[in-house]
């Protein structure tokens, strides 16, 4: 298969990133709906959102002894086919249990998708330029939280909230079909046996344990809040539900400038 050019690859890889991002946080400003229509409270709701990561985390963890010795390509087509799987199931999912288990196995998925997607970065991407690649990947983030969010929110308001859901499935097969057809395997880690050394010494070091644990405060802290913001906006503020989808567009819009000003310091 012919290389793509770099600039495609990452394009690829941010709309990999990009349908991740949107299925990862439309669940958040989705709250009141959710509350309403499956008859559940803030506590239930923390769980449904709380299910996505924690399997992602778990999943990772569980794989990360063994995902080096793989195509990154390989990887990457299955562990998005199961995040695709996973999103319409959501979709599909009649009752607050069913869509706790479709919210845990598109996390599971779409964790180990996003994994695949820094790993190939870092594999065909020369060091002088890995930043600046990384840059432009994660571009998809404050695409998905300016555009794709408060779309699917609007989306769910005017249908019904399972319908984000089924138009994100619709666009990630896109990609899937996209990635299968055009992205190279990705074989360079398997080389030299270094894949099978790599987890060892990523435990033996004690910088990676700190910043893996500065990372998981970082999220433990974000997600005490965040899950809550949409129905304390709604039930406590009095924002109109209808325009819950500004909260999240001007806040989308910002990270649009922040995000590479914090990034070049």
């Amino acid at each position: 298969m012919k290389p793509l050019p770099e600039r495609r690859l990452l394009l690829l890889l941010a709309a990999v990133q990009f349908t991740h991002i949107v299925d990862f946080m439309i669940l958040m400003p989705l709250g009141p709906q959710l509350l309403r229509d499956l008859h559940i409270g803030p506590g239930h709701f923390s769980a449904l959102v709380a299910a996505y990561t924690i399997s992602s985390g778990i999943v990772a963890l569980l794989t990360a002894p063994f995902i080096d010795r793989f195509d990154r390509r390989k990887l990457l087509l299955f562990a998005y086919a199961g995040f695709i799987m996973g999103t319409l199931t959501c979709a599909l999912s009649q009752n607050a249990t069913s869509l706790l288990i479709a919210r845990a196995v598109s996390g599971a998925f779409g964790g180990l998708s996003i994994a695949m997607v820094m790993s190939i970065i870092g594999d065909v991407v020369p060091a002088a330029r890995r930043a600046t690649a990384m840059g432009i990947v994660m571009t998809a983030f404050s695409a998905a939280a300016a555009l794709g969010v408060p779309f699917g929110l609007k989306l769910a308001q005017h249908f019904h909230w399972e319908t984000p859901f089924f138009v994100l499935a619709g666009i990630a097969c896109v990609v899937w079909l996209t990635a299968f057809f055009k992205l190279p395997a990705v074989r360079g880690h398997l080389e030299n046996g270094r894949s099978t050394r790599a987890f060892a010494e990523l435990l033996r070091d004690g910088n990676a344990g700190r910043a893996l644990l500065f990372m998981a405060f970082t999220v433990i802290g974000h997600f005490a809040i965040i899950p809550l913001l949409s129905p304390y906006l709604v039930a406590n503020v009095g924002l109109p539900e209808r325009d819950l989808f500004l909260v999240y567009f001007t806040g989308g819009v910002l990270t649009v400038f922040t995000a590479p000003f914090i990034g070049r310091l």
